[in-house]
């Protein structure tokens, strides 16, 4: 067993193959992309940023008078953005991480950021890695990570190939990056979860989407959970990427669940008790995710 994951070995030379080609190609993709940026949004998968991005596209199609199934900065294209309209913000939506790398090889080097507006999404760790294994599941049409996913949760949680020990690394490096550089702001998703429309709105003042307290509340009540699922089944978005994979299964749907705190609901207590004692051991304080803090 490597990484917590039965049977992985079997499999091991192949996910580390398919990992760096992927890791080289977004690695490519996104260092283009940063000096052309006006701002960034950073999240490690599955931290809630698809939620997130269908909120701030509802702020510009409020801003700009855009289509209501238009949603922004799909494959970050800041070219088709602005062909929509000029004044519409570059932001560059990145997990700056192949999920897939084993966890040591998770760079802390963040200075290509450096220079402008960086909003870093977090999510509870134990949250992350809960969808990551549903998403892998059922929607993941990458045949590794299917095999990563076929683990019983208990034991997928453990792997450092984008289980816990590899979300808890990635963020503690940003942790550091967002206390060395100003520009750089945590935004929780567990706090816009709990008070959407002020968070949303500092989200958006952060990263220059125009937003006002109005336009912040409509843009929570678009987004709505059920409202955003209903949409996705109805296919209301043209984006490809906001369907379902299998028709009339919730669990392969773009959004799932969302709820905060679910991964509780997942595990004996003697999982809860091993997985609460990590993130108190080694997740920085500074997200507030401690056992206290929970």
């Amino acid at each position: 067993m490597a990484g917590g994951v039965p049977g992985y070995a079997l499999t091991d030379k192949f996910l580390q193959l398919n990992s760096r080609y992927k890791a080289w190609k977004t690695h490519r993709r996104d260092r283009r992309l940063v000096p052309l940026a006006d701002s960034v949004l950073v999240s490690f998968p599955k931290s809630g940023r698809t939620w997130v991005r269908v909120m701030l596209s509802r702020l510009c199609q409020t801003a700009f008078d855009l289509p209501e199934d238009t949603l922004l900065w799909f494959a970050n294209d800041f070219g088709a953005a602005k062909a929509l309209d000029p004044r519409i913000p570059s932001i560059l939506f990145t997990h700056d991480v192949n999920a897939m790398i084993h966890k040591d090889r998770i760079t802390a080097d963040k200075s290509h950021y450096a220079r402008r507006p960086v909003a870093l999404l977090s999510r509870h760790p134990a949250d992350v890695a809960v969808s990551r294994y549903h998403h892998l599941r059922h929607r993941s049409a990458d045949p590794g990570r299917r095999h990563l996913a076929r683990a019983p949760l208990a034991d997928f949680i453990w792997t450092e190939y984008g289980g816990l020990p590899a979300i808890i690394t990635w963020m503690n490096h940003w942790a550091e990056a967002v206390r060395r550089n100003p520009e750089f702001r945590v935004f929780r998703y567990d706090d816009l979860r709990g008070d959407t429309a002020p968070h949303l709105l500092a989200l958006a003042q952060h990263l220059g989407v125009p937003a006002t307290e109005e336009s912040a509340r409509e843009a929570a009540d678009f987004a709505a959970f059920e409202k955003l699922k209903a949409k996705e089944a109805a296919g209301f978005f043209k984006e490809g990427e906001m369907r379902p994979r299998r028709e009339g299964s919730t669990e392969s749907f773009k959004v799932r669940s969302g709820k905060v705190g679910g991964w509780r609901d997942s595990f004996s207590p003697e999982d809860l008790a091993r997985i609460e004692a990590e993130i108190a051991a080694r997740l920085d304080p500074d997200f507030g995710y401690g056992v206290a803090n929970r």
